[in-house]
């Protein structure tokens, strides 16, 4: 077990037999590879925190595979969001296995399913010192700044309030929020508006 635990990732990732993969998406926020080891099959799924508890119906919590309850979920989310509230993008684990193949052109909703929740992973990307500069110049320029970003809304806000772009009448959305309205009402409000999370490129257009 050691010895597998210490192989280079690509070297794990070059001998695999992958099946299918269901490539990231703005639209779907994860990706699936589906993998087969001798007669059966594992799918492993990556992506937003918030997609990937939702593929889920058990989590692994210590070296038990437990029901993913209610309680449990929460439990799961507050840790998450504490890593979100310190501008930590975080990335959501899970896999399952199975034995007969599916229809993997058809059946992605079947694939992405009935999974067990691994775990979670926080990536920071510090704000590099010339970007502040940067905020400080086009506001004293009088320039209205904006971040529109795939980020989830806790974290987007959290980078928002450190470059000191969020003011108390600042809007602060995810892309949804806005996708149905008139242009005559995102005219209106977009002078309040200093984010836009879970951005697709649509959006950002």
């Amino acid at each position: 077990k050691m010895k597998e635990e210490k192989r280079p990732y690509a070297a794990v990732r070059e001998s695999a037999d992958v099946v299918y993969t269901y490539p990231f998406s703005s639209e779907n926020k994860n990706m699936t590879t589906v993998i087969r080891s001798e007669n059966k099959y594992t799918a492993y799924s990556k992506g937003s925190p918030e997609k990937i508890l939702a593929q889920c119906n058990r989590a692994v919590i210590g070296n038990e595979i437990l029901p993913l309850t209610d309680e449990l979920q929460s439990e799961i989310e507050n840790q998450i969001e504490a890593f979100q509230n310190e501008a930590y993008r975080v990335l959501g684990l899970c896999h399952k296995e199975f034995e007969e193949a599916y229809d993997y052109e058809t059946q992605r909703s079947e694939v992405d399913s009935n999974m067990i929740f691994d775990g979670f992973v926080g990536i920071t990307d510090p704000i590099r010192e010339e970007v502040y500069d940067a905020v400080r110049k086009c506001q004293s320029a009088g320039i209205n700044l904006k971040i529109l970003t795939g980020d989830n809304i806790v974290t987007a806000r959290a980078i928002a309030k450190k470059l000191g772009i969020v003011t108390d009448n600042s809007l602060i959305l995810e892309a949804r929020d806005i996708d149905g309205l008139s242009d005559k009402e995102l005219e209106d409000i977009v002078p309040n508006i200093r984010v836009i999370a879970r951005s697709t490129p649509i959006i950002k257009m």
